[in-house]
This record gives structure tokens, sequence and C-alpha cells, in this order.
């Protein structure tokens, strides 16, 4: 099945959200869609970041016992703030001291359960009702990465040179809110990348409730006519308890092999790679004449983070 390769420069700016803009970001990152391995190189620094302060984030943590649903919206800005939106990513998430579950929920349709439990790893998927053991080997890649609350919140508490702007309320909760800002030299055609983000941390759970992240060239530079990204993540309909059923092991389905798990997970990124590929020619042809694009490809170049990492 054909590779899709993450264009390296235009990655500059999704790191900048899954790490917050943490200053220096160098990023190699390629997705194998015939054996799903995702190797991913980031090495994050603020040596070169020009940062507010260095206050922290110590409202952020994760319950031992909640559920919630997470979405993640992603919009790539072009010249004149044009822009356009990817499919929105989305998952219901829970956790039960160390049993964790989460729902990926397709943007091409259909779902993904991702289950621990007892230190065994699951894999469920309930419209083909059949079900796989799993471990990092057998599908390569991580939706919890940036999805699972787990991963958001450790993230947040890494963040460094951040400013405390202070107490809201926010969809009806008590929350802190901050702010970061910083430039990078990406040394790619992206040039210099201003970041700039809002967080907004729940006083309760210590849940980041929503993050916002702008990252734009400074030196109008861009990638595939893309100058910058903008990418929204939120924390919705939070509980703070949870039911026994949501961890329970799979009965009556059907238990497949590894194999097989990698063929229905190389089918759904496939069809989310061509939906984006499709997003990304046709805002080409919109700036045809306008802005300078980078080169693509049939294996089609995409400005997509590397993400779904199979989690709970």
């Amino acid at each position: 099945m054909q590779n899709f390769k993450i264009h390296t420069a235009f990655m500059v700016f999704a790191v900048a959200v899954t790490a917050a803009g943490c200053g220096d970001v160098a990023t190699n990152t390629t997705v194998n869609t015939s054996n799903l391995t995702t190797n991913s190189n980031m090495a994050l620094s603020n040596s070169n970041a020009n940062t507010m302060s260095q206050t922290l984030v110590p409202e952020a943590a994760e319950p031992g016992e909640y559920q919630a649903t997470v979405t993640m919206r992603i919009e790539a800005i072009g010249q004149g703030q044009q822009a356009t939106a990817f499919p929105t990513l989305t998952a219901q998430v829970a956790r039960s001291g160390n049993d964790r579950r989460m729902v990926f929920t397709m943007p091409a349709g259909g779902r993904i359960v991702f289950l621990d439990k007892a230190g065994t790893n699951y894999l469920v998927m309930p419209e083909k009702k059949q079900y796989a053991e799993i471990n990092a080997e057998t599908t390569g890649f991580e939706v919890r990465r940036i999805l699972m609350p787990e991963q958001i919140v450790q993230q947040v508490q890494n963040l460094q040179g951040v400013e405390r702007v202070g107490e809201e309320t926010f969809a009806g909760r008590q929350a802190v809110r901050y702010r970061y800002a910083a430039t990078t030299d990406t040394q790619t055609q992206a040039g210099q990348v201003a970041t700039e983000s809002f967080l907004i941390v729940d006083s309760e759970t210590g849940l980041p409730l929503r993050s916002e992240t702008v990252s734009r060239s400074q030196s109008g530079g861009n990638v595939q006519g893309y100058q910058g990204l903008r990418v929204i993540t939120e924390i919705t309909e939070i509980q703070t308890n949870t039911t026994p059923d949501l961890f329970e092991v799979p009965t009556g389905l059907q238990q497949i092999e590894t194999e097989q798990v990698r063929s229905q997970i190389d089918m759904i990124f496939t069809t989310v790679a061509g939906v984006l590929t499709q997003v990304l020619n046709q805002t080409q042809t919109q700036t045809q004449g306008t802005a300078p694009a980078a080169n693509t490809n049939t294996n089609a170049n995409m400005g997509m983070t590397a993400t779904p990492r199979p989690a709970n």
C-alpha cells in the first residue's frame, strides 16, 4: 500500500500544538500504512524561543476516575486568513485506576475501541464484531499521544515559559487561563514560526478544558500554500465517576490475529489520508498563482500530525 510521508516543514506547525510550542522542534515522522510503523524523533527545547516567563501549570492533573469527550479540530491557514478545516478527531475516554478506555470515532465513520484492562491491551471494532489483543508492535502507532487526557496533561505539565492570565468561569466550570507565546526558527521553508497558545485548566479535576494554538510563519514562508495552523483541543462532558461495564473485556466477538488488525487499520488510515489529500489538493487549486506551493505527488505530503495511538 502507499506510503504517506508527512511533510517535515508542515509538521513544524502541528508539533507546535502537540508540544504546545516548546521552542525548537526537529521532527522526522513517517507513517507507513503497509506496516503502520511510526518513527518520530522530536527534539524539544526552548533555546531559541522568546518566552514570557518560567511559570509552570500546577493545576494540570488527570483524575484517577473520570470519563469525558475529547475533540481536536485542525485548520490550515492560507493567505488572507483563508482557512481549510481538516476532519475533526473525536474520542470518548474513561479511566478507573489502571484501567483505561478510549472510543475513537473515525472522521470517515466507524469506531475503534482501545481498552487497557488488568495489564492487557485490547482493540475492539464493534461494527465488525471483532477484537484483538494488541501491543505497540501490533499496530505501530499511538492514538493516546494526542487524544488521551493522560498524554495531554503530561504535555501541559512540561510547559515552561507560560503566563498565568487568571481565574475565570468556562463552560460553567471554575478554571485557570494560561497564555504562551514564542517564535521559533524552524530552518525549513516555513521560516520563522510564531506560536501563540491559550490554555484553560479545570480547577476541580485538573483537566485541560480547552487549548487553542495558532502557529504562523512570520517570514512569508509557506508549505503547500499554507502559512500556519490552528489547532483547538477540548475536553467536555466531564464526569468524575465511571461504571464497571465500560472496562469489561469483550465477549461474544470474533478474536482476530495481528495481521488482520494491521489490515483493518491500513484501510482506516488510508481513508483518512485520502480525505486530507483531497482537502489539500482543493486548497492548492484555489491558491495557485497567489502563493508558491511545495511539490506534491500522489504519495501525498500531508499536513497531518502523526497521531492516533492506540490507547484505551
